[in-house]
């Protein structure tokens, strides 16, 4: 709404009821308004609730931002969804973690809490975040009786180009999933003739191993899955292509090991000069991703590293490798390949990378290019 006192614009929270196709607003709107807020917090940048209900109460998490442009979520509550009151401060930037805290959740898995924020205007720390508009997460403890969050150190959702604005919900049978927009605010570039921009990541289930989230495709996926190709213990030394293993549309997995290689290739999406490249190097526990010759034709971000994680060990939260942490024997990679998508799943979904992708349908093409001399299993699936 626009603000009565001046320029700009106020932002509150009112609800909508429907089908998922038609919604009609309720009459006394709106339900929560940022003079419910304490003083200091924004009323321009007040936005995003999530709402849930626990132990026969609603809750709700909204991002805002202090007079320090810095970002917090705030915690609501309500018996009826209509009546709110301002319950807390649930979390707050405390240290360089850029501005508003966009598309906040909040939700108990296992024994702890989650918080998932996704932040505004953040400036690199090496692997672990990138510039501008990243998706974080804490791992901690809520004291109830307080309202307050103790979420330890930030920790990313995704190395990839494309993964913002990540929502759960809570499935029938415990499941707890995940999807975000796969799509990056700053690396926008819509094809001619596309009258639509950005789509959503295949649904994740999430889990807590060793204070880390994990992340795998649903486990329905496997339902569309046909026409699989299996290979075993496939020696690949310089550059392969393995018949039946190609694709746009499907599910493929490839599981490395040995020591004799220095760095592992895969080029997907692949025809008449176009791939997109991801190249394991052994040696220093990098993975990288680069997506130069998948199709744009505008000067976008192409190339993203990433420290190598594991379930059982992962590097310091700022990206460096842990000193115990050496070259690695085997590594696991699933590719979740669409039309426009790439979603890397590494080592069971110790880590995720996540890109849209430009090139042509006609490409479909899987190369392997090994320096040294690796051993390879490989599982694909068409999806259907």
């Amino acid at each position: 709404m626009k603000n009565p006192n001046g320029d700009g614009v106020l932002q509150n929270q009112s609800i909508a009821v429907g089908d998922g196709v038609t919604y009609k607003k309720i009459q006394n709107n709106p339900v929560v308004t940022g003079d419910m807020l304490p003083e200091g917090l924004s009323r321009a940048d007040f936005r995003d609730p999530k709402a849930w209900l626990e132990d026969g109460r609603y809750y709700m998490a909204a991002g805002c931002v202090d007079q320090d442009n810095k970002g917090l979520v705030v915690l609501l509550s309500s018996a009826d969804m209509e009546s709110w009151t301002f319950e807390s401060i649930l979390a707050r930037n405390e240290s360089d973690l850029g501005g508003i805290w966009e598309c906040p959740d909040f939700f108990k898995l296992d024994d702890h809490h989650v918080l998932l924020v996704s932040p505004t205007g953040m400036k690199a720390e090496r692997y672990e975040f990138h510039n501008g508009n990243n998706s974080i997460y804490f791992v901690g403890e809520f004291d109830k009786g307080e309202k307050k969050f103790d979420g330890g150190e930030p920790l990313s959702l995704d190395y990839g180009t494309d993964f913002y604005a990540p929502q759960t919900t809570l499935l029938p049978d415990g499941r707890r999933i995940m999807i975000a927009w796969m799509q990056s605010w700053h690396n926008l570039w819509i094809p001619g003739g596309q009258k639509w921009q950005g789509m959503m990541t295949i649904p994740r289930e999430i889990s807590l191993k060793n204070g880390r989230l994990i992340q795998k495709p649903v486990r329905e996926i496997e339902k569309y899955h046909a026409n699989m190709v299996r290979y075993s213990d496939e020696v690949v030394s310089g550059r392969r292509s393995l018949e039946g293993i190609s694709g746009r549309s499907l599910d493929v997995t490839f599981v490395i090991t040995g020591n004799k290689y220095s760095r592992f290739t895969v080029n997907l999406a692949k025809g008449s000069g176009y791939y997109t490249r991801f190249i394991y190097d052994r040696e220093n526990n990098i993975i990288e991703m680069d997506r130069t010759f998948a199709g744009f034709e505008k000067d976008v971000v192409c190339i993203r590293r990433a420290c190598v994680k594991s379930a059982e060990c992962y590097g310091d939260v700022k990206g460096k490798v842990d000193e115990q942490q050496e070259a690695q024997d085997s590594i696991k990679l699933r590719f979740i390949l669409d039309r426009n998508s790439i979603e890397l799943f590494v080592n069971d979904g110790a880590m995720t990378m996540s890109t849209a992708i430009y090139t042509p349908i006609e490409a479909d093409g899987i190369e392997l290019l090994c320096e040294g001399q690796a051993v390879v299993d490989v599982e694909k699936y068409d999806i259907i």
